[in-house]
């Protein structure tokens, strides 16, 4: 399945005009209000990547410092965590996996919790993707049978099982998300290629590293 990296924000501080892209969250009015996450978290990695090739190296390092900038104290360990943060009051906004929001509410733990999708409304903008996947190791003892399992695995079958389990929208076009996942409303994705990113994850680690965000 696919997980949109989304802004949660605390409903009740926020108003949602006020979010657009994640660059946004750099801005002066987030001084103290911005719950960020450890860059080592793979969804961050994927969307550091994603900037650096949209805006290039120096401005992803400017947007990074931004943030840093703009946190309320040493980044989080997980999504959760921020976003129980935000419900207590230590901040207001923080860019989340929106299955791990998914999660929050099939718990019945959102709160004051809203949940925001990020560059609709540029030209080349979108949601950045965390995408799962899986491969057949050279040394495999029964290469047919894992292929078959990947094959089950990427199909509709296979994703309908996974997406709904992790409340993510399914990666295999045709498969209708399961009503929790629907009800966070659809978004635009951007069009940067899952190999052209991890093609860049170099990158974004010393851009990270640079800025000191670990």
């Amino acid at each position: 399945g696919k997980a949109g990296l989304s802004i949660v924000y605390a409903r009740n501080r926020v108003s949602p005009e006020t979010l657009d892209t994640y660059e946004t969250l750099a801005g002066q009015q987030w001084k103290g209000r911005l719950c960020l996450e450890k860059f080592s978290l793979p969804e961050n990695q994927v969307l550091l990547a994603s900037m650096v090739i949209k805006e290039g190296e120096n401005k992803t390092a400017a947007l990074v410092k931004g943030w840093m900038d703009n946190q309320v104290m040493l980044p989080f360990g997980s999504d959760m965590e921020a976003m129980d943060a935000i419900n207590s009051g230590q901040c207001d906004v923080a860019i989340v996996n929106a299955n791990i929001f998914g999660d929050a509410s099939a718990a019945n733990k959102v709160g004051k919790l809203a949940l925001f999708w990020p560059e609709q409304s540029g030209l080349d903008g979108g949601v950045a993707i965390d995408l799962s996947g899986a491969g057949l190791v050279s040394h495999a003892q029964h290469p047919e049978a894992a292929k078959a399992l990947l094959e089950w695995l990427g199909g509709p079958a296979g994703q309908g099982v996974l997406a709904s389990l992790n409340l993510e929208y399914p990666a295999y076009s045709g498969i209708p998300a399961v009503r929790r996942v629907r009800s966070m409303g659809q978004f635009r994705v951007n069009e940067i290629s899952p190999s052209d990113i991890g093609a860049q994850l170099e990158k974004a680690r010393k851009v990270a590293a640079r800025a000191g965000w670990q």
